[in-house]
């Protein structure tokens, strides 16, 4: 119900759209946009020619601008609006053709203020009234319906207003001026649009109820012609009828003959038994097919009664069929209907049956059908038992599966704690590995200072024995002072070698032996565990180049650091490099705006879509004949995305090498 109701002929109408109820306004906006496809081609063209043919006006008054004014109206307005007009020969231009339609408006006007804006005020009028023009074209010949003219033309007052006060610097008394003008000729285009509006849709509404009154006289005419000619047939046919009566009546003897004698044949020749019985329940008429379900014979059976067929609990069933028979006068279909052979056989029928009434219309008794239903009710019954025996057999089976799926879900609990077991046992071979190569790489640097501090005592004791003796000289003291410089520097630096090593294994030895978070440089952490890892790479002349900020921090997980890296570094140096004697490495460590990214790549001998694809799954080697457990990378995945809460991704081909990519979150930043 609208606030302000308005009613064109009689139906409501909102006030300000004008807009009919749903269906109906479907069917006006198709009526609408239909007559007026045709014209809104001729208007996009008559805008075109209009808005084309005052460039002679730039040229005119102001030459030294025209530029500007051409290309709003050769470089944006028109094309624009050939476009919309090449457009409109389109199917889905109808669908949208109001707001198009009044974007090409509203697209008039702001070139037009455009051009106020950039001409001087002395010629500025000249083109103010082209918005004028604009506002008549709009409201009044472009066919626009009153909301999308609206507004329009207010988005166009509203651009003009900022153009005028903010672009233009426009003095106050043309402002006034202008905007009376501007105001009364929108206000007097909303008038002019809205009337237009509410009469073509008050002849709309007219045109349907002429045309419905005019369906209502033809409709009434064609009865007047009808009952003419119902009138004068029937003159004609009472005549003929009167001609026909005897005829027909000697022909519906014959017929009834040849009817009684078909529906005879049709009843003698049927599978199914027909039966009439009187009120009391005799038998009046029936059919071979009955006879024979019952095992009488058609004598016997002209002197039975329903009840004679039939127990005690039936013969009140049929005696309830029939009574609701004779009150109501509807159908009944009786289901399972037990009757007794003249053996004593039992049978299970099915029937329908029907009230009979004489001439009068009064009931006279009733006829039925019945089918031997014996097979088909022995069928399902052994079909019930065979569902029966396969619900128990469906009942057994499912228990089998269900002890068969516990004992399955039991092996896979002891799959997974030993497959943990294996990776932890992996764990602690890699540091078992990396303690035997750090022992062995400490070993040089020791034995060198014991090597040192031997020499040192045996030159100070020589040097002792010379000052106890008297002989020392001041070349042997000298000499003296000069080896025990060389030795004391050796000492010292293979010490702080060895210092070095042990300092780098143990804080990466702790770190892989346990998963506590804390705050750690990233370059010099990876830098440890390459220096932990060095008694493996020496051995080849592989390069290892670290890239990374150098004072970056952040708070994660050490040990789960040096573990991917030593797995890494060790894949590479056991399958990637196989048969390459000069390996590039490259570790880049690096912040993007959401998160970290670690990259590993080396320029080995890659895989192949398959490995690749497979490299992460626990257990998989290729390397199996040489030792591989096949749980490396696969410790690897599970550190980067559960314990780094990251994602790890592997690209590579025969040939090109190995790239890894881990991405962690960036919160661990501090």
């Amino acid at each position: 119900m609208s606030l302000f109701p308005i009613v064109i002929g009689n139906v409501e109408v909102r006030w300000f759209s004008l807009a009919f109820p749903d269906k109906l306004e479907k069917e006006f906006l198709k009526d609408y946009l239909s007559k007026s496809l045709v014209h809104s081609r001729i208007a996009l063209l008559l805008a075109i020619f209009f808005y084309g043919i005052f460039g002679f006006l730039d040229a005119w008054l102001i030459p030294d601008e025209k530029l500007s004014l051409w290309f709003i109206r050769y470089v944006i307005f028109i094309p624009y609006t050939a476009l919309i007009a090449l457009f409109s020969f389109l199917e889905n231009y109808k669908k949208y053709m109001q707001p198009i339609n009044a974007s090409v408006v509203l697209l008039a006007g702001l070139g037009i203020i455009g051009m106020v804006v950039i001409v001087p005020h002395s010629v500025s009028n000249s083109y103010y009234a082209g918005l004028i023009l604009v506002f008549i074209f709009g409201y009044t010949f472009f066919k626009l319906r009153f909301i999308w003219a609206t507004l329009s033309g207010w988005m166009i007052v509203v651009a003009y207003e900022i153009a005028a006060i903010l672009l233009s610097d426009t003095p106050i008394p043309v402002l006034i001026n202008n905007n009376f003008f501007f105001l009364t000729g929108n206000i007097l285009g909303m008038f002019a649009c809205y009337s237009i509006e509410y009469y073509l849709r008050k002849e709309f509404i007219q045109s349907r109820i002429l045309e419905t009154e005019k369906s209502k006289v033809n409709a009434a005419n064609l009865e007047l012609e009808k009952r003419v000619a119902e009138r004068t047939s029937q003159l004609v046919d009472m005549n003929k009828d009167l001609q026909q009566e005897i005829s027909e009546r000697k022909r519906s003897a014959e017929s009834l003959k040849v009817s009684e004698e078909k529906y005879r044949t049709i009843l003698e020749s049927m599978q199914e038994g027909y039966f009439e019985v009187g009120l009391t329940g005799k038998l009046k008429f029936f059919n071979e097919a009955a006879a024979k379900i019952l095992g009488y014979s058609m004598q016997e059976m002209a002197n039975l009664d329903y009840r004679d067929f039939t127990n005690k609990k039936t013969a009140e069933k049929m005696f309830h069929v029939f009574n609701h028979l004779y009150t109501t006068g509807k159908p009944v279909n009786v289901m399972d209907y037990g009757v007794v052979r003249k053996g004593g056989e039992k049978r299970t029928l099915s029937m329908s049956t029907s009230l009979i009434r004489n001439q009068q219309g009064e009931p006279d008794g009733f006829r039925g059908v019945a089918r031997d239903d014996t097979a088909r009710k022995r069928a399902v019954e052994k079909i019930r038992q065979m569902n029966d025996e396969l619900e128990q057999r469906v009942e057994k089976r499912t228990a089998e599966i269900s002890e068969t799926n516990q004992a399955l879900k039991q092996s896979l609990v002891t799959v997974k704690k030993t497959q943990d077991r294996l990776v932890q046992t992996e764990k602690m071979a890699s540091l078992g590995s990396l303690v035997a190569g750090v022992a062995h790489e400490i070993n040089t640097p020791v034995g060198i200072g014991v090597t040192a501090s031997s020499l040192l005592e045996e030159k100070t004791q020589q040097i002792n024995g010379l000052h106890s003796s008297g002989k020392m000289k001041r070349s042997d003291l000298e000499k003296y002072l000069k080896a025990a410089n060389d030795t004391s520097a050796s000492i010292l630096s293979n010490l702080k070698q060895a210092a070095d090593l042990i300092r780098s294994f143990k804080q990466v030895a702790v770190d892989q032996s346990n998963e506590e978070r804390r705050v750690f440089h990233v370059k010099e952490y990876i830098n440890s565990v390459l220096l932990s890892l060095r008694p493996k790479l020496k051995k080849t002349a592989h390069h290892v180049q670290v890239e990374c900020q150098e004072n970056l921090k952040i708070n994660s997980y050490p040990g789960a650091f040096s573990q991917i890296v030593t797995n890494l570094v060790m894949n590479s140096l056991l399958h990637g490099f196989s048969g390459i004697d000069r390996g590039e490495i490259q570790i880049k460590f690096s912040k993007t705006d959401v998160d970290y990214l670690l990259t590993y790549s080396d320029n080995g001998v890659g895989m192949d879509a398959d490995t690749c694809r497979n490299i992460f799954d626990p257990f998989f080697t290729t390397k199996r004949a040489s030792g591989g457990t096949g749980l490396g990378m696969h410790i690897v995945f599970n550190l980067a995305t559960q314990t780094l809460n990251g994602k790890i991704n592997c690209k590579s081909e025969p040939g090109k090498g190995t790239f890894f990519a881990i991405k962690i979150p960036s919160k661990q930043e501090i």
